[in-house]
């Protein structure tokens, strides 16, 4: 028996990411656990003065079960488990690695992790945040150098606990957040705090998955088997 929060789940199950898309549900990109074949870089950009995605939040209004064709606005990419079989619990705190590069010295990401029902329903499972200046170190900040592919590691999840149901996938939204409930990063590469529009700069990111630069997702699923294509 697991005898502490970290225990629970010890064992993840890794998904890698294949190509994507940026907009709605059917045309997620995969979440397999096989390894896909290589292919190109996907990509998203992030202009900070872009207010549509701010004025869906108001929308949403941060409900944790909400409808799953949320529109990402070009500014994020999603990926899709298959269909699970079986209920399946998933509990403990999952974990990512991503290879991205940037054209800015600095931007934030936002992972989002939902359960995809066959009703069409998002249901919020954990989430997790990282400025890309802390890649490193959430003690010293270490600018991007544009251009340059580097591994980002996503540990920061909230503890979860579900059972996904039968029939439901696992939807994995990776973004560049840009609303109005967090701070705006401009992606100057200066102090964030006293950035404006005046600072803005648009940021193109891309997401790799390819050899020796595989993009994963591992979940702690503690029951069943995971789902395969």
């Amino acid at each position: 028996m697991p005898t502490s929060l970290e225990a629970i789940g010890a064992d993840p199950t890794r998904f890698y990411l294949g190509p994507a898309r940026s907009h709605r549900t059917e045309r997620d990109g995969i979440l397999t656990v096989e390894r896909p074949a290589p292919s190109r870089p996907d990509v998203w950009t992030y202009d900070p003065l872009d207010t549509r995605p701010g004025s869906a939040d108001m929308d949403n209004d941060n409900d944790v079960v909400h409808d799953a064709n949320r529109e990402l606005h070009g500014q994020g990419l999603a990926f899709m488990t298959p269909v699970f079989s079986r209920a399946s619990e998933i509990s403990g705190f999952p974990t990512a690695m991503l290879w991205l590069e940037l054209d800015v010295p600095d931007t934030d990401f936002r992972i989002t992790l939902e359960e995809i029902t066959p009703a069409g329903h998002a249901i919020l499972l954990s989430d997790t945040q990282l400025r890309a200046r802390y890649r490193e170190s959430l003690r010293e900040a270490t600018l991007v150098q544009p251009g340059a592919v580097l591994p980002y590691h996503f540990r920061q999840f909230r503890f979860m606990s579900r059972r996904v149901a039968k029939g439901s996938r696992v939807r994995l939204t990776i973004e560049s957040p840009n609303s109005i409930g967090i701070q705006k990063n401009y992606n100057s590469g200066g102090v964030v705090a006293q950035e404006s529009n005046k600072d803005a700069r648009t940021a193109h990111i891309s997401l790799y998955h390819e050899v020796d630069r595989w993009s994963v997702l591992e979940l702690p699923i503690t029951t069943s088997t995971p789902p395969r294509r």
